[in-house]
């Protein structure tokens, strides 16, 4: 079968049902404050036993660099990938949505659509991912 924008892959799912649970769960708290603790209890939870994980194979196989065990390794590995070390491209991509996430929904005005009271839970949601979605393009596109 032959993946393309109609058929997602399963990682597409995960990125989706993982940012489904963010902004459910850590992007709607009420408080900025609240939102950058609970994100921060997040990313630890995920980050250092990925972290751990690669550097005990570090450590046994070698070939990992550094850039996967600081999980920046889309930024500063390999350009080419081919060597099958860069394996935990998602948990990359889910941290750094995260903190993405976290600094547009703290920008107050984005802030008080992601927090309407009485609001459908979708609607929250969808305005938090709508938040992440402008501050990436931003951050992308200069």
């Amino acid at each position: 079968m032959t993946l393309d924008a109609t058929h997602p892959s399963d990682d597409d799912l995960m990125l989706a049902v993982s940012g489904y649970n963010a902004s459910r769960f850590v992007l709607s708290l009420p408080q900025a404050s609240a939102v950058w603790r609970a994100g921060r209890r997040v990313m630890v939870a995920v980050a250092v036993p990925t972290s751990l994980w690669i550097a005990l194979n570090m450590a046994i196989s070698g070939g990992y660099s550094a850039g996967s065990l600081f999980l920046v390794n889309n930024y500063f590995g390999s350009p080419w990938r081919d060597e099958g070390r860069w394996r935990y491209w998602y948990i990359e991509v889910l941290l750094q949505l995260m903190i993405a996430s976290m600094v547009a929904v703290t920008v107050p005005g984005l802030r008080r659509l992601v927090t309407v009271r009485g609001a459908h839970p979708l609607e929250r949601e969808a305005a938090a991912v709508a938040s992440a979605t402008v501050a990436a393009l931003k951050a992308l596109l200069g």
